[in-house]
């Protein structure tokens, strides 16, 4: 399993077609006009690939995303099955908390220590309730959702 962050897209966007199951977690910036996987990167994927979208943004970061739901999970384009229910992982708590334990671990005598750093800082999105990043209010209100 590899992770790629923020800062290597370009290397993703080259080592995608060595995978055989991709997995998008990205709060994608909805202000961006680019994607992360376009349609023709479809046709560059392994024969019977599989994109497992858990943020799910329709016309954001994978072009073919399209929101499914537990009881109609899966859809294929051009080949490759596309799974894009949103907050599956909480269907898996034992092994998400494993796989995030892994990774958050580093950063817990920091955080317990009172020192954010500034990735952490970065990706504070929401604090006591309150909205931070009002691309997130935007977003939801041109799409007529509640705020």
């Amino acid at each position: 399993m590899d992770v790629y962050g923020r800062r290597a897209e370009a290397l993703f966007r080259e080592k995608m077609v060595d995978y055989d199951v991709l997995v998008n977690c990205i709060m994608w910036d909805t202000t961006r006009t680019d994607r992360i996987i376009y349609r023709e990167d479809l046709k560059r994927l392994k024969k019977g690939a599989m994109i497992i979208d858990v943020s799910c943004d329709p016309e954001l970061e994978i072009e073919t995303s399209i929101p499914t739901t537990i009881d109609n999970p899966v859809y294929t384009v051009d080949g490759v099955v596309h799974y894009a229910v949103d907050n599956t992982p909480a269907m898996f708590p034992h092994t998400i908390t494993k796989v995030l334990s892994t990774g958050f671990a580093p950063m817990l005598d920091e955080l317990l220590e009172g020192r954010i750093s500034e990735m952490v800082q970065n990706a504070i999105v929401i604090e006591k309730g309150i909205i931070k990043d009002q691309r997130i209010t935007e977003f939801r209100q041109a799409r007529g959702l509640t705020v």
